[in-house]
């Protein structure tokens, strides 16, 4: 019994840890805890074949979009680079304006010295004024070839390839993982079904060696601690088929998330178990239309 005790601590705890992990995966609080609220079921089968998975899932991500943007800036760097080693033309042009104003002596005769012979005398008047104004310009071609820069822009360019590269391989990379993980989980689905069925005919068989153990064990045929052994088969026969329900029901989140797409055919009314059908109250039908990733609620 302190066995059993421990171990049921035990669970808890580590119940307690997932809730905890859920909570932070999904950015909510850590209090109240997230705990899945319908039960298990089967899940329909995926929409779309494997080729046509994997193109919606390579298509418009994120990641890989950010690692062809940081390609494309680190190929123009080092064009740049190499541009510096190219002769350049300018054009050089310059526009001027340069203008005065006078004060001009005007000579006039208004006087006279009188005599014998009147003689007219000269006198200085500055009321006009001169101007003038000029207009100057220019242009000039300067034509301008680097000779030698210590290599500065070939190293310049080859870092700047090299960088390039590295994104690329980092892109790879991530599109193989992608891959790897829509192939997986895609593949799994397919044979989720085969799974699913043969645990339920282990939990169909389990129930059956427990109802012939109970009936032998009321004929005093076989002892008490049969019926507890086939108990036993039976809660492992049912924990097996709750995972691989589980199972199938991530694997059908994975590839929700990856590609975006979401399963358009309802899942199976079938408890965990698979021994009990559902009834129209137990969520069952509320849970077929929507998708694991959804299936939460706040405790």
């Amino acid at each position: 019994m302190a066995g059993d005790r421990q171990g049921l601590s035990e669970v808890q705890a580590q119940l307690a840890a997932q809730q905890a992990r859920l909570a932070i995966l999904l950015q909510r609080p850590l209090q109240p805890l997230l705990s899945a609220a319908d039960p298990i079921v089967e899940q329909g089968p995926w929409p779309a074949d494997l080729a046509s998975t994997l193109e919606s899932a390579l298509r418009q991500r994120p990641l890989l979009e950010a690692f062809r943007a940081q390609q494309r800036a680190q190929r123009q760097q080092a064009r740049a680079a190499l541009a510096g080693r190219l002769p350049s033309l300018g054009l050089v042009a310059g526009l001027g304006y340069s203008g005065n104003r006078l004060a001009a002596p005007v000579l006039q005769l208004q006087t006279s010295l009188q005599g014998p012979i009147p003689l007219a005398l000269p006198s200085t008047d500055l009321n006009n004024t001169l101007s003038g104004a000029f207009y100057n310009w220019g242009a000039a071609l300067l034509l301008r070839q680097p000779l030698w820069d210590g290599g500065r822009s070939g190293r310049e360019a080859a870092v700047a390839e090299r960088q390039a590269d590295l994104i690329a391989s980092d892109e790879q990379l991530a599109r193989q993982q992608i891959s790897q993980d829509v192939s997986a989980a895609w593949n799994a689905l397919q044979t989720a079904p085969q799974a699913i069925a043969a645990a339920r005919l282990s939990v169909e068989a389990q129930e059956r060696a427990l109802g012939d153990a109970r009936l032998r064990f009321r004929a005093q045929i076989d002892p008490l601690t049969e019926v507890l052994l086939v108990q036993r088969d039976l809660q492992a026969a049912r924990a097996s088929l709750a995972t691989v329900l589980t199972r199938q029901a991530l694997d059908q989140a994975v590839l929700e998330r990856e590609t975006g797409l979401v399963s358009g055919a309802a899942p199976r009314a079938a408890g965990a178990t698979g021994s009990e059908p559902a009834s129209a109250g137990d969520g069952a039908g509320a849970a077929a239309g929507r998708s694991p990733a959804q299936r939460l609620r706040r405790r």
